[in-house]
């Protein structure tokens, strides 16, 4: 299958998943400062910051997350926490 007819049918299959309600779209999560972004996790226990997804509980470094989101403007080294995010 070609990479066009891949990316064709995909589209399709999102944009039905979102019409059916299977999936729902995110909002874009602003921040404008620290106390901002420790606000988006479902729970805070000290300097961690618990979110919630239907596998398990994902624990997450305040502190370092709040770094690497908002400082790291060469959009490096993002693979050890992304998922949990997206």
């Amino acid at each position: 299958m070609s990479k066009e007819v891949f990316k064709k049918e995909l589209a399709q299959s999102i944009e039905t998943a979102i019409q059916k309600k299977r999936i729902k779209i995110l909002k874009k999560a602003e921040f404008k400062n620290f106390n901002d972004f420790r606000g988006l996790f479902d729970e805070n226990k000290g300097n961690k910051g618990i979110i919630k997804t239907p596998y398990k509980d994902i624990s997450v470094n305040i502190p370092y997350a709040w770094q690497h989101f908002y400082k790291n403007t060469y959009n490096t080294n993002r693979g050890n926490i992304k998922g949990a995010f997206f």
